[in-house]
């Protein structure tokens, strides 16, 4: 049975940035399941191909590619930055 959007999950910043009177207080986020949901893979890459944190597309393609199937296809220009 499909939900739609829910808080299925509780989002805790490392740095604390999202305690009362910090700049991530009360910031949205959206978790993805990149082992289990293509869909969500193919967000990932856009996300690569979009940021300007190179650091942070590098990493993040690292862990889409591991778990990509063999009968998906995903922007080459997410893997190559």
């Amino acid at each position: 049975m499909a939900r739609g959007l829910w808080n299925k999950f509780q989002v805790k910043r490392s740095d604390g940035t999202d305690r009362r009177g910090e700049k991530h207080y009360r910031c949205d986020y959206f978790v993805l399941d990149l082992t289990h949901d293509p869909v969500a893979r193919q967000a990932a890459a856009q996300y690569c191909i979009a940021t300007a944190n190179v650091d942070l597309a590098r990493d993040l393609a690292i862990i889409i590619q591991h778990h990509v199937s063999e009968n998906e296809t995903l922007p080459d220009a997410a893997f190559h930055r």
